[in-house]
């Protein structure tokens, strides 16, 4: 059965989920074409001292606007169609359906988080590849008016440059990337389970159970930036305690990463206490009404 809810689970989101990846395809189009004008292939050559913005570059900075508006609409606008959907499907006359059905409230909440978070980690991703694609974009048409030899640049220098500033920064490039990642591929899951646990306390109010869910949602988020902010501010003292004493170099690693790392594991413990949260409410069978 639990097969069976995932299937179910799925084909209902991926309707949405199909058409906003579709969207992104039409929107990375969109802005590699935006750097195809003119004005972008004469960007620090010669000839942009005399040159005259014509039609199609007021178009194409337009259109880049439109694409960052877009880009933003649809991360939000993913979220919002994932609370909506689960309210709809958990705690209105559609809930009385789902309640009936033969799973446990470990398998429905869990269905929906796993199914939900996939599809909010596929758009990520999707998002991603399309803004380095943009970004390449703008690139390649600069630099092909300055006539630039990728060849010939010296990466051995470039990277030796990368290490000095690591080593005077206290900055470790690789362990942030791999931070970033690890964010990116466990940040749907915890945001959506977040989002089912607010709707789910929600539901205990008497009325305007939707209105109270996001206003759980509110806090919750306003707690974990709370605690991140004041474990940054313990870290910057602590920076900021090593120059006093004379060290040679700002430890950007200890600044930053400590922020970054406790926002990841404040959102788990968060996302976890609320999932079993929202197990707890639905083994309550709480007024659907």
């Amino acid at each position: 059965m639990l097969k069976t809810l995932i299937k179910h689970e799925w084909k209902s989101v991926s309707k949405v989920g199909i058409l906003l990846s579709l969207a992104m395809v039409v929107l990375t189009f969109l802005g590699w074409l935006a750097f195809q004008t003119p004005m972008w292939k004469s960007m620090y050559s010669d000839e942009m001292a005399d040159y005259t913005m014509h039609f199609a570059d007021i178009m194409s900075i337009l259109m880049l606007l439109g694409y960052f508006l877009a880009i933003i609409a649809i991360s939000y606008g993913f979220i919002i169609y994932v609370a909506i959907h689960m309210y709809r499907k958990m705690y209105t006359d559609q809930g009385y359906l789902t309640h009936t059905l033969p799973v446990s409230a470990h398998q429905l909440v869990g269905s929906k988080i796993l199914v939900n978070g996939i599809w909010y980690l596929i758009i990520d991703i999707l998002m991603l590849i399309s803004m380095f694609v943009v970004v390449v974009s703008l690139l390649f048409t600069v630099f092909k008016g300055l006539d630039v030899d990728f060849s010939a640049l010296p990466w051995n220098e470039i990277k030796e440059g990368i290490a000095m500033v690591e080593a005077e920064m206290g900055f470790n490039l690789g362990r942030f990337l791999l931070t970033m990642i690890l964010l990116m591929v466990i940040g749907p899951f915890t945001m959506v389970a977040i989002v089912m646990g607010c709707i789910s306390l929600g539901q205990l109010a008497k009325s305007n159970k939707g209105l109270m869910g996001f206003v759980w949602y509110i806090a919750v988020n306003m707690i974990i930036s709370i605690i991140a902010y004041i474990v940054q501010m313990i870290s910057y003292v602590g920076v900021m305690d090593e120059l006093l004493a004379g060290s040679s170099y700002m430890n950007l690693d200890s600044f930053y990463m400590a922020s970054i790392d406790s926002t990841i594991v404040l959102t788990a413990i968060a996302s976890v206490i609320l999932y079993f949260v929202a197990v707890w409410i639905n083994k309550k069978k709480i007024n659907l009404v």
